[in-house]
């Protein structure tokens, strides 16, 4: 039976990765920060994947039971608004930890377990290559340094026939998109410098968001990117027309539109 080591897997894309995996006669390791359906052919292990020491102990158990995986998958993730001038060190660094440096650590110490004609599949997002939103920026920085991260990671590891790819979505139907009117809620609470510009930000933003797509149609792409004999580095789903259309204009152009949109008359 193929086995896959999945990132974030009680999460709502997470949920529906596994489930998915499980239906195609994968079995599936799935590490989160708490537990959450139980699963036939599947095993829940504990792990706080921004932390070395855990991600030993999570090495050692899966090492107890098997010698290779035939992926690892990445759906972890964590989402914050806010500005580069108002928010805490701390806020930086855990959405940093989450985004970025958790897939880092993972693959830094699963690699010898995928070497042997395993893959590596990152969930990044449709935000990863566009230019900076105000707000979104901090979120939209992690994803890009992740997305750039696979792309060197890729080639370095063609070098061990070992591939990498991206899943780009955009707005899925998850408690992703309630994290996202969280934060924005809380950013429209707190901030001092940019009240009126966070609540024009937010009626856009839940525009966007009500185009939003099952998990499950996500699960199929990613699972198409673990077992397709020969995958693209990329894969896009659900990207917003908008967004788009914005980010072919030249970055000046687009800086004075959003500015036109959210500065207060």
């Amino acid at each position: 039976m193929k086995k896959i080591l999945l990132t974030g897997a009680n999460g709502g894309l997470g949920k529906a990765v596994t489930k998915y995996f499980i239906q195609n006669g994968f079995f599936v390791y799935r590490t989160d920060v708490s537990f959450g359906e139980e699963l036939p052919n599947s095993k829940q292990i504990l792990s706080d994947n921004t932390n070395s020491e855990s991600i030993k102990k999570l090495r050692e158990i899966i090492k107890n039971e098997t010698d290779s995986l035939d992926a690892i998958v990445h759906v972890a993730g964590y989402f914050n608004m806010d500005s580069f001038i108002e928010i805490e060190e701390r806020d930086l660094r855990k959405i940093f930890d989450i985004n970025f440096f958790g897939a880092y650590l993972i693959n830094k110490e699963f690699f010898d377990l995928v070497k042997n004609d395993g893959r590596i599949v990152i969930v990044t997002s449709e935000v990863a290559t566009l230019y900076p939103l105000p707000f979104e920026s901090i979120y939209g920085l992690t994803k890009s340094t992740l997305d750039n991260y696979a792309s060197a990671l890729r080639m370095e590891l063609m070098l061990h026939n070992v591939p990498v790819t991206v899943v780009r979505p955009g707005a899925i139907k998850t408690e992703f998109l309630g994290a996202s009117t969280t934060a924005l809620d809380r950013l429209c609470e707190k901030t001092k410098l940019y009240n009126y510009n966070a609540k024009r930000f937010k009626h856009i933003v839940e525009k966007t968001e009500s185009k939003a797509v099952e998990p499950i149609k996500v699960a199929k792409l990613i699972f198409k990117a673990t077992t397709v004999k020969k995958p693209k580095f990329t894969y896009k789903i659900n990207h917003n027309k908008g967004l788009k259309l914005l980010n072919a204009l030249p970055k000046k152009m687009q800086a004075f539109i959003i500015k036109k949109i959210l500065k207060q008359k």
